[in-house]
C-alpha cells in the first residue's frame, strides 16, 4: 500500500508543470512616440471662414489604467487588435478613435459643439 501511493506521489509531483504567466501586455507594442500628419478643418456654422490644418506633430502613446492608452491626454480602452474609439466627453473632444497597423497609427478627433467644431485627422509611423 506504501508503495501504491509513493508511486502516486511521485507521479502527480513529475507531471505537475509550473505555471507560467506568459501573458504579456498587448498594449505594449502600441506605446512610443509617433511622427503623424495632421490635417483637418475648424469651422463654425454662421460663419464662412474654414480654418484649415496641415502640420506634422509629434503623438506619444503611453498605456495608463487596466486596458488603456493614454492619446493627446486622453485614457481610452483599447482592443488587443488595437482598435480604440469613445464618444464620452473628455477634456473637450465629443470623439476620437482610430487604429494601429503594423508600425502605423491612423485616428481622428472631433472637438466642438454650439456650432463650432474641429476635426482633425492623423496618419503616423513609429518611430
Amino acid at each position: 500500500m506504501k508503495f501504491y501511493l509513493l508511486l502516486i506521489f511521485l507521479i502527480l509531483v513529475a507531471c505537475r508543470k509550473d505555471v507560467v504567466d506568459n501573458t504579456k501586455d498587448y498594449r505594449e507594442k502600441f506605446t512610443g512616440n509617433y511622427i503623424c500628419r495632421m490635417t483637418g478643418a475648424y469651422g463654425c456654422m454662421l460663419d464662412t471662414n474654414i480654418i484649415r490644418y496641415d502640420s506634422i506633430v509629434n503623438v506619444n502613446i503611453s498605456k495608463c489604467d487596466d486596458s488603456a492608452i493614454k492619446i493627446l491626454d486622453v485614457a481610452i480602452k483599447i482592443e488587443v487588435d488595437g482598435n480604440f474609439s469613445t464618444t464620452i466627453p473628455v477634456l473637450n473632444y465629443r470623439g476620437i478613435g482610430g487604429y494601429f497597423i503594423k508600425d502605423s497609427i491612423i485616428f481622428n478627433t472631433y472637438q466642438g459643439g454650439l456650432g463650432c467644431h474641429t476635426i482633425l485627422d492623423y496618419i503616423g509611423k513609429k518611430q
